[in-house]
């Protein structure tokens, strides 16, 4: 570290710039969407948290009384990752030309069973709004576990960093002194 701390901070900070760089381009940003949607604990709650973004909005514009093509325009903006927008605009296609909202959500794959089935009923039932709402309830509260079980698993691997740290320092400072002592 001593010999090589000017190309230590430079490959540091151009690393940081390039994964920047990378994450601002569209193409980038969906690796980093893909990437995330595959991490065990992180996938659950991006994945419930657009769930709950994308039925609370759609409910609230279908009883505000806008289209459904409208509503899945405005959803697909505010949806943060790439991978969602993209299967939201599929579902816009289809339903563009003449299919279900519950039929497209399950050509999409990556919505849950519960979301297509409810959402299949409440198109059935004309009630579909009501059904959405439900749903985002559901699914906030799936959020708050989902958050509850992440930070649960997060607690005991900051201990072992802790622990590690600690120990690289116990070693650094105790290192010295034992080469010091067996000198003499």
């Amino acid at each position: 570290f001593s010999n090589f701390w000017p190309l230590i901070l430079i490959g540091t900070f151009a690393s940081i710039f390039l994964l920047k760089k990378a994450y601002t381009s569209p193409a980038g940003k969906l690796i980093v969407d893909r990437a995330i949607l595959k991490i065990p604990m992180i996938s659950k709650v991006v994945k419930v948290a657009a769930l709950v973004d994308t039925t609370r909005t759609l409910s609230i514009l279908i009883a505000a009384g806008v289209s459904i093509l409208e509503s899945l325009d405005i959803i697909t903006e505010t949806t943060s990752n790439i991978v969602y927008q993209n299967a939201l605009r599929r579902i816009r296609q289809v339903i563009e030309q003449g299919g279900t909202l519950g039929g497209a959500l399950e050509d999409a794959k990556i919505f849950p069973p519960i979301l297509v089935q409810m959402t299949s009923v409440g198109e059935q039932t004309g009630h579909l709004d009501e059904t959405l709402g439900h749903l985002a309830k559901y699914f906030e509260s799936e959020s708050e576990i989902a958050v509850k079980a992440m930070t649960t698993l997060i607690e005991p691997a900051i201990l072992i960093v802790l622990g590690v740290a600690v120990m690289f320092v116990v070693i650094a400072v105790i290192t010295p002194i034992f080469s010091l002592s067996s000198s003499f």
